[in-house]
């Protein structure tokens, strides 16, 4: 057998064991989920990607010493279909205003696909209540973590073909000049 017929055998080979996922080279990777959890920034083809679902998810929570809805911002859906990053999904804050985050460092989300698998992602506040940071009115002052505003990438959610969710986990400190409570902060939003 000459050396081409060799090559050409070998070729013929590893194309079958590639179709047969033998390399992990199937449609579905054979460890698709290995970046969930991490953030799209430390995956370089998470870079490309749109948006998916609705524009119109508000960041909101109701403050009852005023009788108002305080808002915060919007968030969003992304999804890539490109390379190590294809199938992820992951929600984009928008924070057009300060949230008070109630005496915790992070901002938590709850992120499920219908399938009910869920992930729990959250973005760490700038301003610490672990480290003295407060905040008040006039006539009150509570500790409390502050997330500035700015737009912040969650976890990355490993959902290719299901229908994922996600809401918040977090409580707010918010009032009026003379008192406070403490709030859930409310959003949902489906991708």
């Amino acid at each position: 057998m000459s050396n081409t017929k060799h090559k050409v055998k070998l070729q013929v080979l590893l194309a079958s064991a590639a179709a047969a996922g033998v390399f992990g080279l199937s449609a579905r990777p054979a460890h698709a989920d290995w970046h969930e959890g991490y953030l799209p920034n430390s995956v370089p083809d998470c870079r490309y990607n749109s948006h998916i679902g609705g524009w119109h998810d508000r960041i909101t929570s109701y403050n009852r010493q005023t009788g108002s809805v305080e808002d915060y911002g919007w968030l969003e859906w992304r999804y890539s279909s490109r390379g190590e990053c294809n199938g992820y999904q992951w929600i984009r804050l928008h924070i057009e205003r300060g949230i008070p985050i109630t005496q915790n460092d992070w901002l938590w989300m709850a992120t499920c696909r219908s399938d009910g698998v869920c992930i729990y992602p959250g973005v760490q506040a700038q301003c610490l209540w672990s480290q003295g940071c407060r905040v008040g009115g006039l006539a009150w002052d509570d500790a409390a973590s502050v997330l500035y505003p700015g737009v912040y990438d969650l976890a990355l959610f490993y959902s290719p073909t299901l229908q994922s969710c996600a809401s918040f986990l977090s409580y707010v400190t918010i009032g009026s000049s003379d008192i406070f409570s403490y709030e859930p902060l409310y959003a949902y939003t489906c991708g």
